[in-house]
């Protein structure tokens, strides 16, 4: 009796192993986009995880993302808007030595 028990209980034990990998492999695309969210974000709720399972994205992540890249693009366009505009006040002004000043008097 002992014996049958202990092989039913392996039994019931090797079809929940073989049913778990069923099912790892058959979502591995979305449990690496959760693990990827929560690399991102360390913690997701109950209805996070349902909007990335129905949705396969984040809204609070994607918007974060957006906000990010929104300002990298403002901050190197003002970068970039403040080099021009120093080189424009470069070319624009000219420095005059004591020296030129006192030729052009001459």
């Amino acid at each position: 009796v002992a014996l049958e028990i202990d092989n039913e209980v392996r039994k019931i034990i090797n079809d929940g192993y073989e049913l778990a990998k069923k099912v790892l492999k058959e979502h591995q695309e979305l449990l690496q986009k959760l693990a990827e969210t929560l690399l991102e974000v360390e913690t997701l709720t109950r209805e996070e995880i349902m909007e990335i399972v129905d949705t396969g994205q984040l809204e609070r992540l994607e918007q974060k993302k957006k906000e990010q890249k929104d300002l990298a693009d403002s901050s190197q366009y003002s970068e970039e808007r403040y080099k021009q505009k120093t080189e424009e006040d470069e070319d624009s002004t000219s420095y005059e030595t004591p020296d030129d000043s006192e030729n052009k008097n001459e």
